[in-house]
């Protein structure tokens, strides 16, 4: 092995890609899987960390993103969101059911809008029986 051995093993190698987003936001709206992100910020952003570190810091402001769609360089400008916020923190008991808000995970892994993402059943008790089934979502009551 040759002295720049480690050095050429820690340096990045490729690009961030856009594989998938939540639905609803405005990532969907702007953001194409495959879109290869060149820079945040004016800054080269080769890997998640530095994404992910940038992006942690600018919660609720605007943050320019440079693409390449296609083989297209282009500039969109999106509002970072707080995922924190979209994390349930709390549930309710009724009748040996328990509920709490679905989560981002669950909105973005069965491809449910944020902001239409209802009320989980984590378990639906002995009140609720075979009426309304565990890991069920639900979207309204009495048409609400």
């Amino acid at each position: 092995a040759g002295a720049g051995g480690a050095a050429e093993r820690s340096r990045p190698k490729g690009m961030l890609v856009v594989d998938s987003f939540l639905p609803g936001t405005q990532s969907e709206e702007l953001l194409r899987p495959g879109d290869v992100l060149l820079q945040v910020g004016g800054e080269a952003c080769l890997v998640f960390a530095a994404l992910e570190g940038h992006l942690d810091s600018h919660v609720g402001k605007e943050v320019p993103l440079r693409i390449s769609r296609a083989g297209t360089e282009m500039e969109v400008s999106m509002t970072v969101v707080d995922l924190h916020g979209l994390i349930p923190h709390d549930f309710a008991e009724c009748a040996g059911g328990v509920f709490h808000q679905l989560s981002y995970h669950t909105c973005k892994r069965f491809h449910i809008p944020v902001q239409d993402r209802g009320v989980f059943v984590v378990q639906s008790g002995f009140g609720f029986g075979l009426e309304l089934p565990y890991h069920a979502v639900v979207a309204a009551v009495a048409g609400r």
